[in-house]
């Protein structure tokens, strides 16, 4: 017998389709920069890269994502601000709240209960549950996936790396045993297309249903999770929700089970949710102008007790071959990543937004190893909140010195940093190292909060909003020179260690004073020692030949690596190759 909870108590929101889509939010990003005494503790709170309070959601268009421009919405016309800042997925919400990083956030219930979150979790506070989400199991219709158990040894598209969905779909196979399928790590957008290419054989993914992407498509079907799942889990600990729906698409006019999760608006615990409380309580009044559809009654006004932590799911499988992350497409980290992925079969290298979302998906045990800014683990050293995960890294190679540059267009007229103050400005992507060194250069230099207009966008997308107008001015950390500057510009000088040369940019008549950072790649504590060992010895064997395609590993030597005096200890297979192989 099915010992199951019934429907979600929490009267869910369900308003997709009842929220506008406002226009693209104006968010920005984390912080630190590298080249002078750190401060002792940083006041994360104290962000110039944000005008208001900021509320964390999950990807544009999303149910997340609309409820807070809607409460955004409401906040303004109270007299008020709040900046809404998308985010990758819950993993991701929690963890840079947690850090810092935003004051609000809408995370799932599971992973707020997730052991392996606990650090996060403990730093955020519950405000009050919004909705619950469905756990949507899509295939092709007539395809080779005819129920759940037919997943097994299936390729499934399984969420963003580091979302809410992903943490689920892993944690649901896993406890129906299913720990053989193959997961996929992509969004809802990009499965679908998977799956309709034939590249995955199902899309699972975590979402109050009806998802516009899924409206009108006749050649899918939903399958109902199978009872083997839902006996699988003592629901007295889950924090899970056991949902029927009946035709929750024209193209599924059937009734179908699943898991659904709850959704709650959390805080960071230093942060006063009182403006916040203030807009959902319009939106849930019937007669307020702001009301939204079915939210009458979900908001709670005290704290409900922390759910108890999710015992059911047996612990993830060590992975046999590593996940290193690099960074942004087209980027030296992504270069070096590809290289190092090179080296050994052991590494599975994926691509992210930067640094930052690095060591969160480090922190989150969601990766192996990384390659991070300096300044970046820096600060994570440097904060009560982040300092334990951070400093469960280990050193694996000290790699190059990257430059921050400070462009603006030749015409401008501007020539130094404090004339940015209230431009728009690209701050580099959330999740990227540059938002990072962004926020600490300008906290260091006295900026209050809010300083800049201050614009997530970074790489090429900041280039050419820069030549066509839309930005005065961009930060960049790269390498000298950034292949995409390929025509004059301006270099406003800041105080640093390091110059940008003439020598990368012609135009230039005189070296201009920057900020370098350096690179590091660095691994979790627990990641197998003797795939580390393995792929340093291979990467000192084969340096030179990878010279040719790339010339930042000139700038990384034995000699170099041995006279390491950061503050991250060495790893224990680096250490192991530096006492045999590499002596």
């Amino acid at each position: 017998m099915r010992d199951l909870r019934g429907p979600s108590t929490l009267l869910p929101l369900l308003l997709l389709l009842a929220c506008q889509s406002d226009p693209d939010p104006q968010p920005r990003g984390p912080g630190p920069a590298q080249g002078r005494p750190p401060a002792t503790q940083l006041d994360l709170g104290d962000d110039p890269l944000a005008a208001g309070p900021v509320l964390l959601t999950g990807s544009p268009g999303g149910a997340y994502y609309k409820i807070a421009r809607h409460l955004a919405g409401v906040v303004a016309a109270q007299g008020g601000s709040l900046e809404v800042l998308p985010t990758r997925g819950a993993i991701e919400s929690l963890y840079l709240l947690a850090w810092g990083h935003g004051d609000f956030a809408i995370v799932q219930g599971d992973v707020l209960e997730a052991p392996r979150h606990r650090a996060a979790r403990g730093a955020v506070e519950i405000v009050g549950p919004l909705i619950t989400e469905e756990l949507h199991a899509i295939v092709r219709r007539g395809g080779p996936v005819a129920s759940f158990e037919d997943l097994k040894g299936r390729r499934v598209a399984a969420g963003a790396l580091g979302s809410g969905t992903a943490m689920t779909v892993a944690d649901v196979l896993r406890v129906g045993g299913m720990g053989d399928v193959e997961l996929v790590h992509l969004g809802l957008q990009p499965g679908l297309e998977a799956l309709r290419a034939e590249r995955v054989d199902a899309l699972l993914y975590v979402g109050a249903a009806p998802l516009p992407a899924l409206e009108g498509q006749s050649d899918l079907a939903w399958l109902s999770v199978s009872d083997a799942t839902l006996n699988a889990y003592p629901w007295e600990q889950s924090p899970y929700l056991y949902a029927e729906l009946t035709a929750p698409y024209s193209w599924e006019p059937g009734t179908v089970g699943t898991l659904a999760v709850p959704a709650y608006l959390v805080r960071r615990k230093e942060v006063d949710p009182k403006a916040l409380l203030d807009a959902l309580r319009q939106a849930a009044d019937p007669r307020s102008p702001h009301a939204l559809p079915l939210l009458d009654g979900v908001l709670v006004d005290e704290e409900p007790p922390p759910p108890a932590e999710f015992g059911a799911v047996p612990p993830a499988p060590v992975r046999s071959v590593l996940r290193l992350l690099s960074g942004p497409t087209g980027g030296g980290y992504a270069a070096c990543g590809r290289d190092l992925g090179g080296l050994s079969a052991k590494l599975e290298v994926v691509e992210t937004a930067g640094s930052l979302r690095n060591l969160i998906l480090l922190a989150a045990a969601e990766a192996d190893l990384a390659i991070v800014q300096g300044d970046v683990i820096e600060e994570g050293l440097l904060s009560d909140a982040t300092r334990t995960q951070v400093g469960n890294l280990r050193l694996v190679l000290p790699l190059y010195t990257e430059t921050l540059h400070v462009l603006t267009r030749s015409d401008s007229g501007l020539t130094s940093l404090d004339q940015l103050r209230g431009l728009p400005v690209g701050v580099g992507e959330t999740g990227s190292g540059t938002q990072v060194t962004v926020r600490r250069l300008l906290r260091e230099h006295g900026w209050p909060r809010g300083s800049l207009q201050a614009r997530a966008v970074g790489g090429s997308l900041a280039w050419e909003a820069l030549l066509g107008g839309q930005l005065d001015a961009a930060f960049f950390v790269s390498s000298q020179p950034i292949a995409r500057v390929t025509q004059a510009a301006r270099f406003l000088p800041v105080e640093g260690t390091t110059a940008i040369e003439p020598a990368h940019y012609p135009w230039l008549e005189a070296p201009v004073p920057a900020l370098g950072v350096q690179a590091f790649l660095v691994a979790r504590a627990d990641a197998d020692p003797n795939t580390i060992r393995e792929l340093v010895v291979a990467f000192f064997r084969q340096r030179d030949s990878l010279l040719g395609a790339n010339p930042r590993w000139g700038e990384v030597d034995l000699a170099g690596l041995k006279a390491y005096a950061g503050p991250l200890p060495l790893h224990p297979g680096l250490r192991q190759a530096l006492e045999s192989e590499l002596r």
